[in-house]
């Protein structure tokens, strides 16, 4: 079952594969999905067109993840887009990229429901708050503790 208004998303990772085959299970979804090789292009991408989700690696080469959301939040059109991390980094990484302002960090191999649950609780969350359900939040914080 897919949304009923398609959300675009936009996907920043450096291992083709897995941009890749999340884009396809996305689109699947009813998403309209973009593609970015590393976080400079994802950027680029992003200013060009908002999407209404960002879902990036942390580990990646010309601007990482980490970098890649700072810049997200200094830029006024960018600021509000939802972030979900998805990386085989140390919990300890992951922690930071909720500080940094990831709505959300799921561990790689990413399990393909648990980031359709995030999508989906974030795009049904209050928009003006850009907040998910207390119960996302919760479950978030215990992969980035985990």
């Amino acid at each position: 079952m897919g949304l009923d208004v398609k959300a675009r998303v936009l996907i920043v990772d450096d291992e083709a594969g897995t941009g890749y085959a999340l884009k396809l299970l996305l689109e699947l979804d009813g998403y309209e999905v973009i593609v970015a090789a590393d976080g400079d292009e994802g950027l680029t991408l992003a200013s060009a067109d908002p999407p209404d989700f960002l879902i990036t690696d942390i580990y990646m080469p010309k601007l990482d993840g980490f970098d890649l959301m700072r810049r997200m939040k200094q830029r006024r059109r960018l600021g509000g887009v939802p972030i979900i991390v998805i990386s085989a980094a140390a919990p300890r990484e992951l922690r930071r990229a909720l500080d940094l302002g990831a709505r959300a960090v799921l561990p790689k191999p990413v399990n393909y429901q648990d980031l359709l649950d995030c999508l989906r609780a974030y795009a049904s969350s209050d928009r003006r708050t850009g907040r998910p359900p207390a119960h996302r939040r919760e479950a978030t914080e215990r992969h980035a503790n985990g």
